[in-house]
């Protein structure tokens, strides 16, 4: 009998040349059993990083290594470019593989479903930008 992982973290392997130095990333599927990171505002999402990437002895990344991440469903942490957001904000994919609350051409990754906040220039600079987004019926 087949039965499914639950809500547990996938593992996977970085594409060639990439690493995630970061929870929160958007993932994509890129064609050759490997992920990669989302770059563009309609690439279409496999995952979110729980953690980051593989590292070395000496803590550096490991470009090609593994990453675990969280697929769609459910309430996730993604990381979100600078701007207000309000319950209920319906979260796109932006280009640089982050969610921002504008109507526009993105991928929908969910809506919004924290508390009210400013995520702000500087919490992006500092990665304080974790946002909490319900990816139920969001269709990636």
């Amino acid at each position: 009998m087949l039965t499914g992982i639950g809500t547990g973290p996938i593992n996977a392997t970085l594409k060639a040349g990439a690493s995630a130095g970061l929870s929160g990333l958007l993932l994509k599927a890129d064609g050759t059993n490997t992920v990669a990171l989302c770059s563009a505002v309609g690439n279409t999402p496999l995952g979110v990083t729980i953690e980051s990437s593989e590292r070395d002895k000496d803590d550096a990344l490991v470009t090609g290594g593994r990453v675990s991440y969280m697929p769609s469903g459910g309430v996730l942490y993604i990381r979100a470019d600078a701007a207000t957001y309000v319950v209920g904000d319906a979260i796109e994919l932006t280009a640089t593989g982050t969610g921002k609350n504008t109507s526009g051409t993105g991928t929908v990754l969910g809506v919004y479903v924290g508390p009210g906040e400013v995520i702000s220039a500087d919490n992006v600079t500092d990665n304080e930008n974790l946002i909490l987004v319900n990816t139920n019926n969001a269709g990636w």
